[in-house]
């Protein structure tokens, strides 16, 4: 193993070969769908018949336009996209606060923050599974901080 494999770290230079390699799959990817996508469902006889015995030799319309990609090509981009992110979230720190968990007290459970959109959808003790026919009681408004008049 190399120095980049045994820390976990790599260089500016393994970075940048690295990601040459992803960008050329992905490119070589989206070229061959492109080609492959008019061709998709087709036997070797239909695709002889309408490009003739060499086959597709040049782009050909599909959805379309010439040199459409198909959505494997667009999920496989956003794949590795969202791959990126965390990589970068990762590498940054960001987003590495966990969340805290207050345990409920004796007076119920913690109060949620205003516009939270689970509020409805959890059960509380004695409460009816959700089947559609009992709809969820409405949560009380929080009492206000300032003075109350009768």
């Amino acid at each position: 193993m190399g120095t980049a494999a045994a820390t976990g770290v790599w260089g500016r230079a393994e970075q940048q070969d690295f990601r040459s390699r992803v960008r050329g799959t992905l490119l070589g990817a989206a070229v061959g769908d492109a080609f492959g996508a008019p061709l998709d469902g087709l036997s070797l006889d239909e695709i002889r018949a309408a490009h003739g015995t060499e086959g597709l030799t040049e782009p050909a319309p599909a959805y379309g336009r010439r040199g459409a990609v198909t959505a494997a090509t667009q999920l496989a981009l956003f794949t590795v996209d969202d791959a990126y992110a965390a990589q970068v979230r990762r590498d940054t720190g960001a987003g590495t606060r966990r969340p805290t968990c207050t345990a409920p007290t004796a007076a119920g459970p913690p109060p949620r923050a205003t516009g939270d959109r689970t509020s409805g959808a959890r059960r509380t003790a004695g409460s009816p599974a959700r089947s559609g026919s009992t709809p969820a009681a409405p949560r009380p408004a929080p009492a206000s901080s300032g003075s109350a008049t009768p």
